[in-house]
């Protein structure tokens, strides 16, 4: 149920940020800890992946 509920935020932490998403595939992985942190701070952190990985690629 942990793994269910993790996976549910961390697409609804994606989805908050799908405008910043450039072509490719992204993978996602999060512990327990991510069933529990605020969803802003999730969405935070997935937001700071996703530029991060956008300015490695540039």
């Amino acid at each position: 149920m942990i793994r269910n509920r993790v996976r549910r935020r961390l697409r609804a932490a994606v989805a908050a940020h799908r405008d910043e998403l450039v072509g490719g595939a992204y993978l996602f992985g999060g512990g327990r800890e991510a069933a529990t942190v605020s969803f802003a701070s999730l969405r935070d952190a997935v937001g700071g992946l996703i530029r991060s990985v956008r300015e490695e690629g540039t």
